[in-house]
């Protein structure tokens, strides 16, 4: 027999706090130049995502998400299965001197050949810009294509070779290849390449005259920003654009004034690369509200199969309990017709899809790139509460770093009512602003709008974690009818709507909840307890009808 003595046992809970809200944390997936494909990163800071991930989309979506809703931010490079391209050059002026714009590393690559041999047999070492030597990585028999970890190139051994121990073949931001050692020619190993980002560059000449005299700006965002005056190259006329991965050969004699423009792709990943990373992602512990697609396909009928791909796995997430949904963009090349037509057997209540570009300010370097207004939305939902319309116009977190819309809803109004998520300008009303956070959902559908989808989401995500430490306890029965003690029954009802009450009527993203247990249930067969909840949404405002007119107060005597 225990000695008598005084027994505590400490309650939990009984505090009502409530777990910390993910709704405003989101996830991005999308290209960069550095990171590791398929890894999930955590950020806070703009200079630290630019630490690991170099240059790209990806970072430069963070970078709008960081500086206006603040972190933290989780990001997740996708495999960049193609690579981007040089656009068709325009050349306006008199000038006969020619650029030719090309494509090379953004950051110096060397390869050290560190076992000697035929392929098969041979194997390499990478560096990235002069840093350590990385694992050796055997040279296939033929020719042997090695996408470079931590850029956007691809390096290829030629077949049939025999390779020198110790070589090193440099692979240059100019485009060249540079043997050090004795081994098989440079022009054995060859590469492709594309560009960091999706840019608009103008080359202008600033001083007439040829290789060595003349001098040029560029721009890479269509002039909105320009570099200082630089002299044409000598010799072989290169240059490379830096942190863009473009190389510019200039050739023959130029003329002041004279301007080189084209535009540029990012690298783009398929349909399957995007499950691949949202396969990882939803394995990884990380919690979050919404994932961000960042990259633009290549047509409608791409997004829509992309859109499709999202809503399987946000299927599938909800099925594992957590509750998230998807941002998809979705270019407007097409007329609007054709993009309404690709979506318009494609219902979803848990993917967004934004159609329509705008002129964005980089909160990186100050330039300003066309953007899918995904980038925007995203960022507007991260700083404002769930319940929040996407599209309130006296929202205290106002759109910021848009510098013009390239499709207005205001102006063209057609996408919206095909639930596509816009923007618009308001007329008399200074700034930009989303027309509707619409999701794909069917008609008659709760979750038309994406407030309503998050609002219900903290609900599920507050019931699921106040619902859990009652898994495979215990609850009394009336000895009377079977049913659940009434006792139990409203203490379960207490416990659960207190957590929602905290967390999404408190916090003004909902009217109002309710908790009900069933009591003519028989839980001692069944050992299932039938709850109820519901909620109660806010209401908002898409029209405001207004009568107006003169009053005389002599007439109302």
């Amino acid at each position: 027999m225990a000695l008598p003595d005084v027994i505590l046992q400490i309650q939990d809970g009984a505090l009502g706090q409530t777990p910390a809200s993910v709704a405003n944390v989101h996830t991005k997936i999308g290209v960069c130049s550095a990171g590791i494909v398929g890894t999930v990163y955590s950020f806070s800071d703009i200079g630290a995502a630019q630490a690991a991930l170099g240059q790209g989309p990806l970072v430069d979506a963070i970078a709008h998400a960081l500086a206006v809703a603040g972190g933290p931010v989780y990001a997740l490079p996708v495999n960049p299965s193609t690579y981007g391209t040089n656009g068709s050059q325009t050349h306006t002026g008199p000038g006969t001197g020619t650029v030719t714009a090309g494509l090379a590393t953004a950051t110096p690559i060397s390869l050290k050949i560190s076992t000697g041999g035929a392929n098969g047999t041979a194997q390499f070492q990478v560096s990235l810009n002069g840093g350590a030597y990385a694992a050796p990585v055997t040279i296939a028999v033929g020719a042997f294509a090695y996408v470079v970890p931590g850029t956007l190139t691809t390096v290829t051994f030629a077949a049939a070779q025999t390779w020198v121990l110790n070589d090193v073949y440099a692979v240059n931001t100019d485009g060249t290849v540079v043997l050090t050692g004795s081994g098989p020619a440079a022009s054995n190993v060859t590469h492709t390449d594309s560009p960091l980002d999706a840019y608009s560059v103008v080359i202008t000449i600033t001083t007439s005259g040829g290789l060595g005299a003349g001098a040029f700006t560029y721009s890479v965002d269509g002039g909105n920003s320009t570099s200082a005056q630089i002299s044409i190259p000598s010799g072989a006329g290169k240059y490379a654009i830096p942190n863009t991965g473009i190389v510019l050969t200039f050739a023959g004699t130029f003329t002041a004034g004279d301007t080189y423009s084209w535009t540029t792709t990012s690298a783009s990943f398929s349909t399957t690369d995007l499950t691949n990373a949202m396969t990882t992602l939803l394995g990884n512990v990380a919690e979050w509200g919404f994932v961000h697609v960042v990259g633009v396909w290549s047509n409608a009928a791409a997004a829509a199969t992309a859109a499709t791909a999202l809503d399987t796995q946000m299927s599938t997430a909800q099925t594992a309990s957590r509750f998230v949904f998807g941002i998809i963009e979705c270019p407007t090349s097409e007329s609007d017709s054709t993009v309404g037509t690709a979506f318009a057997t494609f219902v979803s209540t848990r993917v967004m899809v934004c159609a329509g570009d705008v002129a964005a300010l980089s909160p990186i370097n100050g330039r300003v790139l066309r953007r899918n207004c995904a980038w925007i939305v995203a960022t507007h939902l991260a700083g404002i509460q769930a319940g929040e319309d996407a599209g309130f116009v006296g929202s205290r977190t106002p759109i910021k770093n848009v510098v013009s819309l390239y499709r207005d809803e205001q102006k063209t109004q057609f996408l919206d009512a095909l639930r596509f998520t816009t923007m618009r300008t308001i007329p008399g009303r200074a700034g930009f602003y989303i027309t509707n956070g619409n999701m794909m959902a069917p008609g008659g559908s709760d979750f038309n709008l994406v407030q309503r989808r998050r609002v219900m989401d903290v609900a599920c995500r507050l019931t699921r974690q106040a619902e859990l430490p009652y898994l495979n306890g215990s609850m009394r029965v009336s000895p009377s009818t079977g049913y659940i003690d009434e006792r139990d029954a409203q203490q379960f009802e207490a416990r659960v709507n207190a957590q929602l009450k905290a967390g999404v009527v408190s916090t003004g993203d909902a009217s109002s909840s309710s908790v009900v247990v069933n009591r003519s249930t028989n839980i001692l067969s069944t050992s299932n307890l039938p709850v109820t909840v519901r909620v109660v949404p806010l209401s908002y405002m898409k029209t405001i009808t207004t009568n107006i007119g003169f009053s005389n107060p002599a007439l109302s005597v």
